[in-house]
């Protein structure tokens, strides 16, 4: 079941990826108004909903790895992988939710999804834990102290920027979108030019080596004489590269084919003359 359950996630990813270009799921500034939003008075509120479909995850982990030899078989660092696990779900599920302002209606569609997602993503990582290695094998301290160290920051900086996320909806009517600001909010823009400079740096120097491998790809500032060149040495490597080409070439030389090889070659060096002269201006 987990190997499948791995394949169809991942076909999953693949599949939902294309209808999201086209349809809007009914949540946050896309929500709808519908009988199936999770907002009355006698259904869960927005918040509510919201932890009810994120607080599977963590029960799911711990029930999938207390089902394949217990929480306790377990080694120090495979229960340490599983607390952070929990821990990150314990804000994401119980302490963000509670914290913030009255959220947008969630549609039903959007919290089964939610359920969904979490039961199986719950289930693949409780069951990952309690089957991988972690048990058998020790992994060095140094890596795992690193490993420690980037959760901690990371879930700093998960915190501090819902923290700023919570500040704009606090007051705010609903279903009205505000810019965020400040700490990785502002980086996105920065780090897509510095990766698109990058980028086509890189491609440049690829281009270069390929010209420098391959004379005859072209680039945007080749001449006519020079297409003309490589377009002639093209053919002409390629006629000897063939043998029932060449003994055509040949015969209608009426010569041997070593003498037309020969010849060929020859009239590689300048096949359509010498070059024009050059304005360096």
């Amino acid at each position: 079941m987990y190997d499948a359950l791995i394949v169809a996630f991942q076909a999953a990813a693949l599949a939902v990826l294309p209808v999201l270009f086209v349809f809007d799921a009914p949540f946050g500034k896309f929500a709808v108004d519908s009988r199936l939003n999770l907002n009355g008075a006698y259904v869960l509120t927005g918040n509510a909903a919201w932890m009810a479909m994120e607080v599977v995850a963590p029960i799911a982990a711990v029930t999938s790895a207390a089902s394949n030899g217990g929480v306790t078989s377990l080694c120090f660092s495979a229960k340490l992988v599983l607390a952070l696990f929990v821990l990150h779900y314990v804000h994401r599920a119980l302490v963000q939710p509670v914290r913030n302002p009255a959220r947008s209606p969630l549609h039903a569609s959007v919290v089964t999804s939610g359920v969904i997602f979490n039961l199986i993503n719950g289930y693949l990582q409780g069951t990952w834990i309690s089957r991988a290695k972690l048990h058998a094998i020790e992994p060095n301290v140094r890596v795992a102290c690193v490993g420690v160290a980037l959760f901690i920051v990371g879930a700093f900086g998960n915190i501090w920027h819902d923290e700023v996320l919570r500040r704009l909806r606090i007051g705010a009517p609903p279903r009205t979108y505000a810019v965020p600001h400040g700490g990785l909010f502002a980086l996105p823009p920065v780090l897509f030019i510095v990766l698109e400079s990058e980028l086509r740096y890189a491609g440049n120097q690829q281009l270069e080596h390929l010209h420098s491998k391959y004379p005859g790809t072209i680039h945007p500032d080749v001449t006519r004489y020079e297409w003309a060149t490589h377009q002639q040495r093209d053919t002409a490597a390629l006629i000897m590269a063939s043998n029932p080409l060449m003994s055509l070439v040949a015969i209608s030389d009426g010569e041997c084919k070593a003498r037309s090889k020969f010849e060929m070659v020859e009239r590689m060096l300048q096949p359509c003359g010498p070059p024009p002269p050059r304005n360096d201006d």
